[in-house]
């Protein structure tokens, strides 16, 4: 008595492997295996908090999210039915383009920079070859990367 059921809720924007981190850096450094055990325990606590279904938004790194999907169907984790991402696609410059220059090191992207239509369908390709449902595509900037939507930094 007192009590209120609902059904669960829906997150429809979710980064399971954004892991509440102190930046960009930490999440783009952690060791690829450490990373999916953190992941795992972000699908728990979004189940905990309520949401039994979500929609990858773009994952840290290409098959964090297709394997932690995979784990929670197989119900060897707990986590809400989920629709995996795989890293955001982007350009040069582009939302999601986040190494520094200097370093020329890709992995520390935690998107997956491409230049051109050719370059975008191969890393499409690649990522549906890995499983995801979703594909996220940063084509312009964002006021978030210091360069507005409407300064498009890829026309083809």
């Amino acid at each position: 008595m007192g009590a209120t059921l609902m059904p669960g809720m829906i997150d429809a924007h979710l980064h399971l492997s954004w892991n509440n981190a102190p930046g960009i850096d930490p999440i783009q450094m952690m060791e690829v295996e450490e990373h999916m055990l953190v992941t795992m325990e972000m699908a728990k606590l979004v189940l905990d908090a309520g949401f039994t279904a979500g929609r990858g938004a773009a994952a840290a790194k290409p098959r964090l999210d297709v394997v932690a999907k995979k784990f929670i169907n197989q119900g060897r984790f707990p986590g809400p039915r989920y629709l995996a991402a795989g890293p955001e696609i982007t350009t040069v410059g582009g939302l999601g383009d986040s190494a520094p220059s200097h370093i020329p090191h890709e992995g520390l992207n935690l998107g997956l920079v491409v230049s051109g239509p050719e370059e975008i369908r191969r890393t499409v390709r690649q990522l549906i070859k890995y499983g995801v449902d979703s594909i996220k595509l940063n084509l312009s900037g964002e006021s978030i990367t210091g360069m507005g939507a409407e300064e498009t930094p890829m026309s083809e």
